[in-house]
């Protein structure tokens, strides 16, 4: 019974989509990849005046950043709205916990956290890998929690 226990969570595992890392860097800023922004999609969640994340998806891979609450940024407005919001916070890689492949680029904004009748609330990135082309990037809510410093 062990051993078959043993052996059908080890398939049941292989099935389950890995989390990917996500990772504070000093390496690459939000203005480097806009001042790049033609080897880049640019993507946030929420409004552009009051984005709570910003997601970077490199168009020279094979992979590709996915999530229902992503809106692509089309224009210099928008982009300009972004870097005002993501002043103050780094930048982080999301990257390939196996191999270090790096998928793309994540930032939280000043909108992300917000203090209420001494209660916090935010949103925190959650990185799955669907399969080896998509890996599916979720902001995920907290309440009443401390959120992790990037």
């Amino acid at each position: 019974m062990f051993v078959v226990g043993f052996v059908l969570l080890y398939f049941i595992s292989g099935c389950v989509p890995s989390r990917a890392k996500i990772k504070r860097t000093r390496d690459v800023t939000l203005q480097d990849i806009v001042n790049d922004k033609d080897k880049y999609d640019i993507y946030y969640a929420g409004s552009s005046s009051r984005p709570i994340g910003i997601l970077v998806d490199p168009k020279d891979d094979d992979v590709k950043l996915v999530g229902d609450k992503w809106m692509k940024a089309e224009d210099e407005g928008t982009l300009s709205s972004l870097l005002e919001a993501v002043q103050g916070f780094s930048l982080n890689t999301i990257t390939n916990r196996s191999d270090g492949q790096l998928f793309g680029y994540f930032s939280k904004t000043k909108y992300t956290v917000n203090a209420r009748a001494n209660r916090t609330s935010g949103y925190n990135p959650l990185a799955k890998i669907v399969d080896e082309n998509t890996v599916n990037v979720d902001l995920v809510q907290y309440v009443d929690s401390v959120p992790p410093i990037y």
